[in-house]
């Protein structure tokens, strides 16, 4: 979605399918399959955030990406940026591995303009949970997982993660938050 910025909405819900290239949905892919199975201390969880997001959540792993991987976190705004024409300034990048039993409540990003959710699990099934969902008016809307998709909210948008089951796959996504200049 390439808007000018003098024409930016207030709020939005824009959808993309391949989002990321191949070679860097991969190389994504990758890196998150090894941070996941590697032995180093790189997790926070979701008990950081407030408790009104977590609610009776199981943990949802986060891994932020840092200076050690500033090439790949550089990697992947840049090419947010040219394939949504967002003129914004990224704040952290984080991988999501939402575990069994794991969701996160209805909220909205107040504290940000935006955010993107790119969806790197290879498949996943719908009866397991782990659908993005937000409130359009009147009605609920539910978008599941697909691999390389990716979503934008924009604004005070209400939206959720429903639960993933207790035989689910980890739910992996990338999460970058963002305001606009």
């Amino acid at each position: 979605m390439n808007i000018p910025d003098n024409k930016m909405p207030d709020q939005y819900i824009a959808m993309y399918d391949n989002f990321l290239s191949d070679e860097l949905y991969d190389e994504c892919y990758e890196y998150a399959i090894s941070t996941y199975n590697s032995n180093n201390m790189v997790f926070k969880t979701n008990k950081v955030w407030e408790n009104n997001i977590v609610f009776d959540s199981s943990p949802i792993l986060i891994h932020t990406l840092n200076d050690q991987n500033k090439n790949l976190s550089e990697k992947i705004t840049a090419y947010i940026q040219y394939k949504t024409g967002l003129s914004c300034k990224f704040k952290h990048l984080h991988f999501y591995y939402f575990t069994p039993m794991s969701h996160i409540a209805w909220h909205n990003d107040v504290e940000h303009d935006g955010g993107i959710t790119i969806y790197l699990n290879k498949k996943w099934n719908e009866n397991t949970g782990g659908a993005f969902m937000y409130k359009n008016n009147d009605f609920i809307n539910a978008i599941y997982p697909s691999s390389n998709s990716a979503n934008i909210v924009v604004g005070d948008i209400p939206h959720c993660v429903s639960p993933t089951t207790k035989n689910s796959d980890i739910r992996i996504t990338i999460q970058c938050f963002f305001d606009f200049f």
